[in-house]
């Protein structure tokens, strides 16, 4: 996930102008209008990173639900973050029962009791577990990006005027 944008009068003018150059950098957004229907080429050629929002932004109530269907992705965000702790949680201790287990083979090798073959499944079965904790690892990261893409800039002005055009907010 990218930033999130939420942009009013997205169906013509200069908010259609703003809305595709946020699409095309690769950001989602927010596109609201009064009549959804016009921005229904949006949709189609975007797909599920644009979420079409009916807003009269003259009606209180129904900007507030515009923003917080924006709010909605940060949200999300923090939920899949905190699912992929559990998640390299589990994997971790995996890993560690595999550990266990590859070293109870091995010293049941050098004893004689067990043959060198049977040493072998269970190191495969440790090396796969800490290659699954590797990857639990890039996607908690993965999620940690998606957070700060999610809250980039919320609450905080731009150093500058250049860096404001480049977020596309008013100096």
């Amino acid at each position: 996930m990218n930033n999130v944008w939420l942009v009013t009068g997205s169906e013509s003018g200069s908010g259609r102008n703003i809305a595709e150059a946020v699409l095309e950098s690769g950001d989602r957004l927010v596109a609201t209008a009064r009549d959804t229907k016009r921005l229904d080429e949006l949709v189609i050629k975007y797909g599920n990173r644009v979420r079409a929002v009916p807003l009269d932004v003259t009606d209180e109530s129904a900007a507030e639900a515009a923003v917080q269907t924006a709010s909605e992705d940060t949200e999300n965000s923090l939920v899949a973050y905190s699912a992929r702790q559990g998640q390299l949680k589990s994997r971790t201790e995996q890993a560690g029962a595999s550990r266990r287990a590859a070293e109870l083979a091995e010293t049941q090798n050098r004893e004689g009791v067990a043959a060198f073959l049977v040493l072998l499944d269970p190191q495969r079965t440790q090396l796969d577990a800490q290659d699954s904790v590797a990857q639990a690892e890039t996607d908690v990261n993965l999620a940690v990006v998606a957070i700060n893409r999610a809250l980039r800039g919320v609450g905080q002005q731009p150093a500058d005027a250049t860096t404001a055009m480049s977020l596309g907010r008013a100096p």
